[in-house]
């Protein structure tokens, strides 16, 4: 799938460095360690939205 949007944020120099040497260490760049980062939080939002929205769709009538 191609990647065609971006999503920013800021932080402190000192974030950004210490963000960077984690993401050296776990032989990545600072990008893909963010996508790594935000699709695991998707991916466990997902298991608990899944049992969150079964339960409001019970209620919904």
């Amino acid at each position: 799938m191609e990647r065609t949007e971006r999503l920013s944020t800021s932080v402190t120099e000192e974030t950004k460095q210490r963000f960077r040497i984690r993401a050296a260490q776990k032989g990545m760049n600072m990008s893909e360690y963010l996508r790594e980062l935000v699709l695991q939080d998707i991916d466990d939002g997902d298991e608990e939205g899944n049992a969150n929205q079964a339960k409001m769709a019970q209620t919904a009538d």
